[in-house]
């Protein structure tokens, strides 16, 4: 005997309908991510009137990053975007309300936007540079272009005194948006 299926209830076939339109809106929608397989530290920071350059000290030393540590990193700095994108949505929200604050259907409105930015489906790409001095300079390129990125510093026994920059990400962004930037570098492994 076959089973007889039930119709879609309206509420339902709306929030599938709006989970399809979310991601049809987002279907060319990137995170990269950039993380170091090497990191050096300590190093100086020269400034060349437009950007800086970071060159060894005689104290700098070389750590192999760990796979599972740089995983870690790479969710670190995400979350680490996705945060600061669902803040400044908030902080935008509060400078635009009147005095006596927003009327219930507004706020109501404003908290579902919030709630499909945190559910947003992006593809995201881990890509790996081989040091330091690379990732400071994908992150120089990508400010170059225009796309805002998000930084990441580790602190561990390991690099010695003082926060280390480990992996970088992306907002979402179009593909051709990094075209020359991200095109050479190879996935992490």
């Amino acid at each position: 005997m076959k089973k007889k299926h039930k119709p879609y209830k309206r509420k339902r076939l709306l929030r599938l309908s709006g989970f399809l339109k979310r991601k049809a809106e987002n279907a060319g929608k990137r995170i990269y991510v950039v993380v170091a397989e090497t990191v050096q530290h300590p190093l100086m920071h020269e400034w060349t009137g437009t950007h800086g350059i970071l060159r060894p000290t005689d104290e700098t030393k070389t750590i192999v990053q760990p796979k599972g540590r740089i995983a870690a990193q790479a969710c670190h700095v995400v979350s680490r975007m996705r945060m600061s994108v669902l803040t400044d949505a908030g902080v935008t929200y509060a400078c635009q309300r009147p005095a006596r604050g927003k009327p219930w259907p507004e706020l109501q409105e404003w908290y579902e936007e919030m709630k499909k930015k945190a559910d947003e489906g992006i593809t995201t790409i881990i890509l790996s540079v081989p040091d330091s001095y690379q990732l400071a300079f994908m992150k120089f390129l990508m400010e170059k272009k225009g796309v805002k990125v998000h930084v990441f510093h580790d602190e561990n026994p390991e690099y010695g005194y003082g926060h280390v920059m480990t992996a970088i990400c992306t907002e979402p962004v179009e593909k051709s948006d990094l075209y020359g930037v991200t095109d050479y570098l190879p996935l992490w492994r």
